[in-house]
Parts: structure tokens; C-alpha cells; sequence
């Protein structure tokens, strides 16, 4: 019965985390991947292995994850054995080619081994061992501003997994991840570009539902794109004589020509009020410069005085 209770506490511990890495294995076994459940008591953890060739794009990022122990299978009575210690293992968040961000698994070294791109997986252990040694060694400070932006960095990551928007959809279109030949829609994720789109089936969309209804609404809607004018059939431009029916009756004060005609008008006026004024002022300058210029003797009468004196 104490059994029963750990391995129900064991699996109470699952985290959302592995559940969706459980999802996103289940879904990768149609495309030619599989996933091993995790056994309780067991060395195992989740382990994807390759079956058609599936690339190791990046590694995102890694965590420590605690496991239970193992527990002995000899059957035989172990009323004063000492409790079996933890095991401690590190998972690496993968980001799998062609595949997009709501499909990354966390997975241990040994396991990712078996794929391709695995030089990834060790540029990343090295990067990480380095910046292990730098914490052991740096302030307290400059470690806790390494903390918020790694925070920062699992935050904006997050947001790659939330669809924005769908911008096209295929029908009976048969593949790997759509063997039935179902409806596939075409994703843009939050915060990333274009070029990172990628066809989803709605079950892996199934709680953005909204984003799909809004393309269905958009797609419904009528369009009323007119074709443009060639060149040689479009008219030339002339004076209007009277009011456009699209842009009211004459009698409108707010929209005549009469209006539009008195505030040209006015700003040409004005226009040449501020022009007149300008010259006003500048001729006033000039003539009261000359002005203080005649009454300034000149240099040669300052000399002749000079001597005279």
C-alpha cells in the first residue's frame, strides 16, 4: 500500500512541462519519431529516438530535474534499509528542424546522442560548464542580473509558442504529420517573422481556437478589389466646373468650390500679408543701419582730427 501512495505521489509530481513533452512525442511517433514513457522506479527518463531522421536545430536551454530512486526488484523484505538516494539528471530543451516551438521536448544527453546536429548539443554543454565556472567565481550582483535575463530570455520564448495569427489553410493535404490528408493551417507565431510559419494540424492549436475562427471570419468576408485601369484607357485630368456628386451638393458651404475657393484665398493672402510684412521689416532695418552709418564719422576725419589736435 505505501508503494501504491509513492508511485501516486510520483505521478501527481508531473509538472505541465512533461505533459506537453508527452503530447509533443505522441505527435512526433506519426512523423517517424517515438517517444518512451517514463517509468516510475525506473533508470528511464522520456526518450525520443530517431527513426527518420529528425535534426537537432538548437538547444535552448537545460534544468536539473530530480528522479526518484531505484528501488530494488529482488522482492526480498527491506524493513531497516536505509532510504535510496535521488538521482539527479540534466534535460535540455530542444528545438527540433521544421518543426515549431510548441513542439520542443526536454530530453537528457545520452538520449539526444542518437540524432543529427548533435554538435549543438555540445557547443551548448560546453557554453554551459563555462558560465558554471564564471558563477562559481563572480559576484553575487553580476549573478543575479545573469538570473533576470535568463528570466527574460524564458519569458520572450515563451511567447514563440503562442500562435498570433493563421494566414492560409490546405485541405486533404497527405504527409508525415497528416497522414489522414485533414485540414492543416499555416501559423504565425508571436514575436517571430514570417519565414518561421509552419503547417500545424488543429489539434496542436486546439486551445487557440480564436485564431483560427478569426481566419475563417476573414476568409468568409467578400472582397471588392477592383482591377487597376490599364494606361491607355484611363482619362486625362480636367478642370471641374461644378460640384462631384461624391462629394456633396454645392449648396454644402463645407464641401463647394465657392468654400474651397475663399480658403486658397485667404491662405494666399495671408500668405502675401506675411511676405509684406517681412519685407517691411527688412527695409526698416536697412534704412535704419544706413541711417546709424551716415552719423559715425568716417575713419579719415577721425585721423585729420587726430593730427590737428
Amino acid at each position: 500500500d505505501d508503494d501504491d501512495d509513492d508511485d501516486d505521489d510520483e505521478a501527481a509530481e508531473t509538472s505541465d512541462e512533461d505533459n506537453h513533452r508527452a503530447s509533443a512525442n505522441k505527435r512526433r511517433a506519426a512523423s517517424g519519431m517515438r517517444g518512451r514513457k517514463q517509468q516510475a522506479g525506473s533508470s528511464s527518463v522520456a526518450v525520443v529516438q530517431e527513426l527518420s531522421g529528425d535534426i537537432i536545430e538548437s538547444i535552448l536551454d537545460h534544468r536539473r530535474r530530480v528522479l526518484p530512486p531505484v528501488e530494488s526488484t529482488s522482492g526480498e523484505a527491506q524493513e531497516n534499509a536505509k532510504p535510496l538516494p535521488r538521482r539527479t539528471v540534466v534535460e535540455y530543451l530542444v528545438k527540433w528542424k521544421d518543426y515549431a516551438h510548441i513542439h520542443n521536448t526536454w530530453d537528457v544527453e545520452e538520449n539526444l546522442r542518437e540524432f543529427r546536429g548533435v554538435r549543438k548539443l555540445d557547443n551548448y554543454i560546453k557554453q554551459m560548464r563555462e558560465e558554471e565556472a564564471w558563477r562559481a567565481q563572480a559576484d553575487k550582483e553580476a549573478v543575479e542580473q545573469q538570473n533576470i535575463l535568463r528570466e527574460l530570455e524564458r519569458e520572450e520564448r515563451d511567447k514563440w509558442t503562442r500562435p498570433e495569427r493563421v494566414i492560409a489553410m490546405r485541405e486533404n493535404f497527405v504527409s508525415d504529420d497528416n497522414p489522414t490528408g485533414t485540414v492543416e493551417y499555416l501559423v504565425k507565431w508571436k514575436v517571430l517573422n514570417y519565414d518561421q510559419c509552419t503547417w500545424e494540424v488543429p489539434a496542436d492549436i486546439q486551445q487557440y481556437q480564436y485564431v483560427i475562427d478569426n481566419f475563417l471570419l476573414r476568409r468568409s468576408l467578400p472582397t471588392n478589389r477592383q482591377k487597376p485601369i490599364p494606361p491607355a484607357k484611363r482619362t486625362g485630368f480636367r478642370k471641374l466646373q461644378t460640384q462631384p456628386p461624391y462629394l456633396g451638393t454645392p449648396a454644402d458651404p463645407e464641401v463647394s468650390l465657392s468654400s474651397v475657393e475663399r480658403s486658397s484665398n485667404h491662405t494666399l493672402e495671408s500668405n502675401s500679408s506675411s511676405a509684406n510684412q517681412s519685407e517691411i521689416v527688412s527695409n526698416s532695418t536697412a534704412s535704419s543701419s544706413s541711417s546709424t552709418s551716415s552719423t559715425l564719422p568716417s575713419s579719415s576725419e577721425i585721423a585729420a582730427t587726430s593730427l590737428a589736435s
